[in-house]
């Protein structure tokens, strides 16, 4: 989590942003974790098809994480 939001605003995050970004995770592992049919309807969108060597709810679960740190404000607007 620290490398994708250092890669997605180009400055390591805060601990306050770390206990967020993890907050976030564990929520979406127990989300996909009751409905793993939606973590696999998540996944088969894009281009590139998901490893199925890789637990489906992990992966939508990090997927999820990735989503919220590329639509932070910081991340969308230039200043």
């Amino acid at each position: 989590m620290r490398h994708g939001f250092r890669l997605a605003t180009g400055r390591a995050p805060t601990a306050e942003e770390i206990g967020i970004l993890r907050g976030n995770l564990h929520y979406h592992r127990d989300y996909f974790a009751g409905d793993p049919e939606r973590a696999r309807a998540l996944l088969s969108h894009g281009d590139s098809p998901s490893d199925p060597a890789l637990d489906p709810r992990e992966l939508a679960a990090y997927a999820s994480v990735a989503s919220l740190l590329l639509n932070l404000d910081e991340v969308v607007s230039k200043q």
